[in-house]
């Protein structure tokens, strides 16, 4: 199966593509000279998400899933990266998963298990709570 992932919670962009739990190429922002300000994510996600495409030789159809991030994190950051996973699920009906951010310290040592299912794409909606967005009703 080949997967995107990408989580925008923070000020950092990460996007990972996993090939059968293979980690095949990534990005993260935090490791780039420029600082990635929420601002900015909107500016770096799908451009970044376009260059590791050409770099590995796939296009968007190749993608059978997405892993997309939760929260907790920026209200602006979890809402962009949700946008970006329905909009792809809207051109191509793909397997969502969800994962909370910071389970693993770079995004391309996320594994399978450590993502769920989202059976209702319209619920992905992030709510203030505890001082946090997060997912709705977590």
């Amino acid at each position: 199966m080949k997967v995107l992932a990408f989580d925008t919670s923070s000020k950092s962009v990460s996007i990972a593509f996993f090939d059968r739990e293979i980690c095949v190429a990534s990005f993260d922002s935090i490791d780039q000279a420029e600082d990635a300000s929420i601002r900015e994510q909107s500016r770096i996600l799908i451009p970044q998400i376009e260059t590791l495409l050409k770099s590995i030789r796939w296009t968007p159809q190749d993608i059978d899933a997405l892993y997309v991030c939760v929260g907790p994190g920026s209200f602006t950051g979890l809402r962009m990266g949700i946008s970006v996973a329905k909009a792809w699920f809207l051109s191509k009906p793909v397997k969502i998963y969800k994962f909370q951010s910071g389970i693993v310290p770079r995004l391309k040592d996320l594994k399978s298990e450590m993502v769920s299912e989202v059976s209702d794409i319209e619920a992905l909606v992030p709510i203030y709570t505890n001082d946090h967005f997060s997912e709705a009703g977590k």
